[in-house]
């Protein structure tokens, strides 16, 4: 199998021997507030981080509605929600900062959304490494993808990859992501992680 040797972000590579791209986590922790969004921009800016990352789900595609009222997972989905109308805003933010826009998905629409306004990559949680609909999905945007691997088994990890690669897939690179916070020390240096280099180079990626 040829090794491919990098992804390409916007202007900027990423594999050994090149500077580490840092990506600025974002996810939905705005509180549904715009003026938390924008200010997590220029933090992500003054930190010298090269993107800023939010998540994009509608909470009715996640979960039952009929569980709403109930002060459960459902009504904080709800409110944890990131607009779709912020995302123009935060791409001009972002171009003004000189940082690239990134963007979780959680379902098709949500992807093709992602593609369609220019995001530079697609990244993909580690709860949706077995969702093959959604990876078979972005993979014919002929855009980078970042895949997360928390809590999956090789195997899992194999078939995604498998199914990114079948899709037209042409530059994906793995996260190892222990899926546990905060992550104690014995976490990190467990054999999971030491395993996860192995992995990447029996499937010959970044």
């Amino acid at each position: 199998m040829k090794r491919q040797k990098f992804i390409k972000i916007g202007q900027r590579k990423v594999c050994p021997g090149y500077p580490t791209y840092i990506i600025f986590e974002v996810a939905s922790t705005h509180e549904n507030n715009w003026k938390i969004a924008k200010k997590y921009v220029e933090q992500a800016k003054d930190a010298g981080a090269d993107a800023v990352k939010f998540q994009l789900f509608e909470a009715d595609k996640l979960l039952n509605p009929l569980t709403a009222g109930l002060k459960g997972t459902y009504d904080y989905f709800r409110t944890a929600e990131t607009p779709k109308k912020w995302f123009p805003k935060l791409k001009k933010l972002c171009g003004k900062a000189k940082i690239d826009l990134l963007c979780t998905p959680f379902d098709e629409d949500s992807a093709s959304f992602l593609d369609n306004i220019g995001v530079p990559a697609v990244k993909i949680a580690s709860g949706e490494l077995t969702n093959h609909q959604l990876l078979s999905h972005v993979a014919k945007f002929n855009k980078p993808v970042i895949l997360s691997t928390g809590m999956a088994t090789m195997d899992e990890v194999k078939q995604a990859v498998n199914v990114l690669k079948s899709n037209g897939c042409r530059e994906l690179s793995l996260l190892q992501c222990v899926s546990v916070y905060p992550t104690s020390y014995i976490r990190i240096t467990d054999q999971k992680v030491i395993l996860f280099p192995c992995l990447q180079l029996l499937l010959a990626l970044p």
